[in-house]
């Protein structure tokens, strides 16, 4: 397949390079983005600068989310579980006015 030109996405341990994982920040925070992401990454910095958090883990969750890490290495780094992590951030997304 490497002679017609087929290049892997994935590397050797199954995750995807970075040049194509869409959860990446350096994917996420291009200028060539007009998907909205580039818009929900800005609004969501602003939101850490400016909001109020229930908690320190509230915001520890929101700022590594809006460094554009994903869910499951939030939770792998902070020890709380994928569920913990993606409740915490559906709320302050709501609180943020980035999603309805």
């Amino acid at each position: 397949m490497a002679d017609s030109g087929f290049e892997d996405i994935e590397r050797p341990d199954g995750t995807l390079k970075p040049e194509v994982d869409y959860r990446s920040l350096d994917s996420t925070r291009g200028d060539n983005l007009h998907d909205g992401r580039q818009e929900y990454y800005h609004a969501a910095q602003d939101f850490l600068n400016r909001g109020s958090f229930n908690s320190l883990l509230d915001y520890t969750i929101w700022k590594l989310h809006a460094d554009g890490i994903s869910y499951r290495a939030i939770g792998k780094e902070l020890r709380a579980t994928f569920y913990k992590v993606r409740t915490t951030i559906k709320k302050i997304q709501k609180l943020a006015g980035v999603r309805k």
